[in-house]
């Protein structure tokens, strides 16, 4: 791909002021979905949340009426010749973000060029709060892998995702039984490998998120065809050509407490999980038809209906929610506040009622945004719109309640709340944040003059908030970093309070 020339990032302060303001490429998420991480600094609880060459890329900021301050602000870009994704992102308690994605042929961390074994590897790497590298793995066999999900708890860092090769972890062999299967690998935080394991199938299984609690147990959610072996309980999709949703909780030693599984139609997806803080999980994805997830049969109003369900220690049902209109409608990622409280990210396509009326979306897709109570009932729920396609990927909660949200957008869209956006190309970042009553705090985006997408965002113990994803063109970062090399290229966005 050609590559454009180097461009000075822009800064531009926009005002948010009671409710004033001034002032795709989403395709293959469908396809490779990432997943989110959201550090509940206040409780300690972890919850996992998973182009073409361009120029004039800008920052748009609004930070509670103010500009970022670009010492502490950074951005990070990392990409070669090739197509690099960052797909999920997380903080520890001590400010280290962790990041995994994937990436093609070479990419260079900043300790030397590592070239994929495979037509698409695995990259875990982590950064201290300064943004200096600790330290980087990458891992991959012949053919694509991918690292889709991750989290973080005070001391260990677990990643999830697909592989179709055999292939080594840190002298682990990892067996690939066909197709794509699940893979779960668990790290200490400094980078060590504890374990890793594989649960496969006849066909396909996709983990497309994970999540940690304090005490090591995990949770993943995903979707897979056919029988699929999640450690001890194999698991049937409704027949072998559909795709049906699965979600399993595993203790700390890494032995299975349950697995489930839910589908009737083509397309039914696990997105994100989460843990609440009495150890239950929730889930929050999309399904087709009607589903039974526990309440009853729950029936989709046109292609995919978004759904979020919450399940008890012991894989219980207790509630699900579920919204839809005639289109393609999806939850991609939950997080859980200190009170058990959620806040829910997706996107919809037509006419829907989220349960304060009908909202009808301006573009082939917005976004959305919701927070409900710890029983699954709506507080508020707000929309990213325009008439192009707006996409919610990451959602992550501070310790003060506040909810940050990522995807990307295009063209103006308008932020519920007073905010309003302009992309500079087909698709810019993202980052939005409401207060726990909905009020808008910040609408801010990055983007340039081709497609550029927020994947996966969390928020850290300083109240610091770090976005991944990727960016299509090369450009100067807010201190001089030069991001973006050829092709999508990973970003980390670094943006304090």
């Amino acid at each position: 791909m050609l590559r454009s020339p180097c461009c000075r990032i822009l800064l531009v302060s926009i005002l948010v002021l009671a409710g004033c303001s001034e002032g795709s490429s989403s395709a293959d998420k469908d396809a490779s979905a990432g997943t989110d991480a959201a550090v509940d600094a206040d409780s300690g609880l972890d919850a996992a949340v998973s182009g073409d060459a361009g120029a004039d890329l800008g920052l748009d900021a609004a930070v509670d009426g103010g500009k970022l301050d670009p010492g502490t602000s950074w951005a990070k870009g990392v990409g070669g010749t090739s197509s690099d994704e960052g797909e999920a992102v997380a903080v520890d308690n001590q400010g280290n973000v962790y990041v995994t994605g994937i990436f093609s042929e070479s990419l260079d961390f900043g300790d030397g060029a590592r070239t994929s074994a495979g037509e698409m590897d695995v990259f875990v790497v982590s950064y201290d709060a300064a943004g200096a590298l600790r330290w980087v793995k990458t891992f991959g066999g012949p053919n694509e892998d991918r690292g889709l999900a991750l989290a973080v708890n005070h001391d260990t860092l677990v990643v999830a995702g697909c592989l179709e090769s055999p292939l080594d972890i840190d002298g682990t062999a990892l067996p690939n039984a066909g197709g794509e299967d699940v893979f779960i690998a668990t790290f200490d935080l400094a980078g060590q490998l504890r374990r890793a394991k594989t649960f496969a199938g006849v066909d396909d299984a996709r983990a497309t998120a994970v999540a940690i609690d304090g005490a090591g147990n995990v949770a993943i959610t995903g979707f897979f065809n056919g029988v699929a072996d999640f450690g001890g309980k194999s698991l049937s999709s409704n027949n072998e050509f559909n795709i049906d949703l699965f979600v399993a909780r595993y203790d700390s030693s890494g032995a299975l407490s349950w697995a489930k599984s839910f589908g009737n139609g083509l397309y039914d997806r696990g997105r994100s999980v989460a843990f609440d803080h009495s150890g239950g999980v929730i889930l929050s994805g999309e399904y087709a038809v009607a589903v039974n997830f526990g309440g009853g049969m729950r029936e989709s109003a046109g292609q995919t209906d978004a759904v979020v369900v919450a399940f008890d220690v012991d894989g219980k049902y207790r509630w699900d929610v579920h919204w839809g209109g005639t289109g393609f409608d999806s939850a991609y990622t939950v997080a859980v506040d200190s009170d058990d409280s959620l806040v829910v990210i997706g996107q919809f396509s037509s006419d829907v009622d989220f349960g304060e009326g009908v909202i009808t979306a301006r573009g082939n897709w917005d976004a959305f945004f919701a927070r409900l109570d710890r029983s699954g009932a709506q507080r508020w729920v707000k929309t990213l719109s325009s008439p192009e396609p707006d996409r919610g990927y990451g959602v992550a909660i501070d310790a003060e309640g506040n909810a940050y949200l990522t995807g990307s957008f295009n063209d103006t869209a308008t932020v519920d709340g007073g905010g309003e956006l302009t992309s500079s190309g087909y698709s810019d970042i993202y980052l939005v944040s409401y207060d726990r009553a909905g009020t808008l705090r910040r609408a801010e985006r990055l983007g340039g003059a081709e497609s550029d997408e927020g994947s996966s965002l969390a928020a850290g113990p300083s109240g610091e908030v770090l976005v991944t994803g990727y960016v299509s063109a090369s450009f100067d970062g807010p201190t001089g970093e030069v991001l973006g090399a050829g092709g999508r290229d990973i970003v980390l966005w670094r943006v304090v309070p």
